[in-house]
């Protein structure tokens, strides 16, 4: 009987080594959180089943300390949630102790409630039913960089043996989170250092730029109405999305978008496509045909392109847009409609009015809800999260879904003029992920004749990379640093951590 379990023992232990080291190796191999997430989660696992796992960073000036990763596999903590988003002093009560542990420690939480002296995430704990938890620090080298914790219920405890594997992956770990912290450093928030799962807004808009947030507020505000809406914008910058977005959000989602693009079809067909047609009302018209205004009732009419609108047919646009009826061609009955508008256009419509090229009233009765979409070269911050998405949504499509950006490739992106919009992006990236022999991005072909494509072989270095992006950040936050509107939130990183990188980048206040 002792022998049998002496052998389970001895099977055990080294089954457990086995583990240690395929999870030592795949830690060795970790570029990015998402790399970080995913050995976690599936070779941790195998040594510690149970417990919610998170690892807090401790800020470059050891000032402030916040959670660099969390995986609840209860759902318990959701990482966006205000305590586990929030930036808390290292000098806590708690933290300060935890991070220089070169031991596991094991945290009684019943008993930390009692001190004077409680962290809001410990009472949160404490209300999510978290009864102890073990922690050890993070170093690399002499310097602390973090704390690696596990949370456990009042059903979950961890074992001595788990103790001693988590203190060996912890030296493991400090590794692994060191890199990544590195290579964030002077990183923009591209597939490599962000989830390329996380879900976009409401809206389907991609940006936080001050511009894209007014965008996303005020589809989900003229969503609700039925008003028309009028979308301008340079080609490219995203009506066609920015109506879906309004559509999918308002009382008529549950039937599908109609869309029209006026300056696709020959001036003869618009009339048939918009309105129908009977049977024999023309030549070709050998059956009766739907109009799309129609096909649209009870939902949402997108007509793209409206400033390409001949006058004829923006008179009898204007018609139905008054009377909310249609006639087919040929056709002898009037067919009342209840069809919500949205257009779209890239010319300006006042100039086209001054022209004589389109009609006033009608105009007048289109501008009921204005939205203009800003062009890209203005909103250049957002590059980086679209840059994201577009590498994701093509890496999907060609199975490659750990793609890597360089810096250097994405300052030629900051740099670009973008006359052609979010769709140039999207476009260039495609091509760039169908071109490259592995799965990292080092060079963007731009178009030629491009001042960045000149200067593409170019290779900026880290710094000045660095500099640009902190400095157009600052411009658009009007050079406030902290506070709810400044460039540290905007970052999502320690104001302290901010001004420690604008005084190591020689970055003074004429940033301003």
């Amino acid at each position: 009987m002792q022998l049998h379990m002496a052998d389970e023992e001895a099977k055990l232990v080294e089954e457990e080594r086995n583990v240690l080291l395929a999870l030592a190796n795949a830690l060795t191999k970790v570029r990015n959180r998402n790399d970080l997430a995913y050995v976690l989660q599936n070779q941790f696992r195998r040594l510690f089943s149970s417990g919610d796992i998170v690892i807090c960073e401790t800020d470059h000036e050891k000032q402030t300390h916040s959670v660099f990763l969390l995986l609840s596999d209860t759902n318990r903590f959701q990482p966006a949630s205000p305590v586990t988003a929030a930036t808390y002093p290292v000098d806590d009560g708690f933290y300060k102790q935890v991070q220089t542990e070169k031991q596991v420690r094991l945290y009684n939480i019943e008993e930390v409630m009692r001190q004077k002296k409680v962290p809001a995430y410990i009472r949160d704990l404490f209300d999510n039913d978290i009864r102890q938890i073990a922690g050890i620090g993070l170093r690399a080298g002499d310097t602390s960089i973090g704390a690696l914790f596990i949370l456990c219920d009042r059903h979950q405890r961890l074992m001595p043996r788990q103790t001693i594997a988590m203190r060996v992956v912890s030296l493991h770990l400090s590794l692994a989170v060191a890199n990544v912290l590195e290579k964030e450093k002077y990183a923009y928030p591209l597939p490599s250092t962000v989830s390329l799962n996380k879900a976009p807004a409401p809206t389907g808009m991609i940006g936080t730029t001050p511009a894209m947030q007014r965008i996303t507020q005020l589809i989900s505000q003229v969503a609700a109405f039925d008003s028309t809406v009028l979308l301008m914008g340079e080609t490219g910058t995203g009506k066609e999305l920015v109506a879906k977005a309004i559509h999918d959000n308002s009382g008529r989602s549950n039937s599908p978008m109609v869309k029209v693009n006026c300056a696709a079809l020959p001036a003869n067909l618009i009339e048939s496509e918009l309105f129908g047609h009977e049977k024999g009302s023309f030549t070709d018209a050998i059956e009766r045909k739907m109009g799309k205004f129609e096909m649209a009732h009870n939902s949402t009419l997108f007509l793209d392109e409206i400033g390409e609108l001949p006058p004829d047919l923006q008179v009898k646009l204007l018609r139905v847009l008054q009377e909310k009826e249609i006639e087919r061609i040929g056709g002898k009955e009037v067919i009342p409609v209840d069809v919500r508008i949205i257009a779209a256009t890239n010319r300006c419509l006042q100039k086209e009015m001054q022209a004589g090229r389109f009609r006033s009233d009608l105009f007048y009765r289109l501008n009921v809800l204005p939205l203009t979409l800003p062009p890209l070269r203005e909103r250049k911050e957002d590059i980086p999260a679209l840059v994201a998405h577009f590498m994701h949504k093509y890496a999907l499509k060609t199975g490659r879904s750990d793609m890597e950006i360089s810096a250097s490739a994405l300052q030629d992106l900051m740099a670009y003029h973008w006359p052609g919009n979010i769709r140039e992006l999207e476009h260039l990236i495609e091509r760039s992920i169908l071109l490259t022999t592995d799965n990292h991005i080092t060079r963007i072909d731009l178009p030629a004749g491009s001042e960045q494509s000149k200067n593409a072989s170019r290779i900026r270095t880290l710094e000045e990379v660095e500099r640009d992006y902190l400095l157009a950040i600052l411009k658009k936050c009007k050079g406030k640093v902290a506070g709810a509107d400044g460039a540290a939130r905007l970052l999502n990183i320690p104001s302290t951590t901010l001004n420690s990188k604008l005084r190591r980048l020689g970055i003074k206040k004429d940033y301003q």
